[in-house]
């Protein structure tokens, strides 16, 4: 699971091929490669294939140079919470996506039933001539 949610992640960030290019860097916690992830992209630093690297520097190297520990990281940026956050909005899209069909549905059983009465109806005006 644990591999297979870093994948997943890696992916979702356009590091698609991190996994077979660079896959000792899937060492690290998923939880501090968004915590990094997120620090960049709030401090206007794109992560892509070319810097991705970034990712991965020695913590020491990375709290010295930007002056943020990874607990203060860490809890700035909680993957969990953006886990919990992705799933409940998966969860509330399913139950629109079901709101919807359920709608969809009553609307083709409310035109069913007036095709029905329409058809009953021509049968009644030819069955009278």
């Amino acid at each position: 699971m644990h591999i297979k949610q870093k994948i997943k992640f890696y992916d979702s960030i356009g590091l698609h091929s991190l996994a077979v290019k660079d896959s000792k860097q899937l060492m690290q916690s998923t939880a501090l490669s968004y915590a990094r992830y997120m620090f960049y992209k709030d401090n206007g630093i794109e992560i892509d294939e070319n810097n991705y690297s970034k990712l991965f520097i020695n913590q020491k190297k990375f709290e010295k140079q930007y002056g943020i520990t990874k607990e203060e990281l860490l809890a700035k940026y909680d993957y969990k919470k953006y886990m919990e956050s992705i799933e409940k909005k998966n969860t509330q899209e399913l139950g629109e996506e079901t709101l919807e069909e359920q709608n969809d549905t009553e609307l083709i059983d409310s035109i069913d039933e007036e095709q029905a009465k329409h058809q009953k109806a021509i049968r009644n005006k030819e069955q009278r001539k």
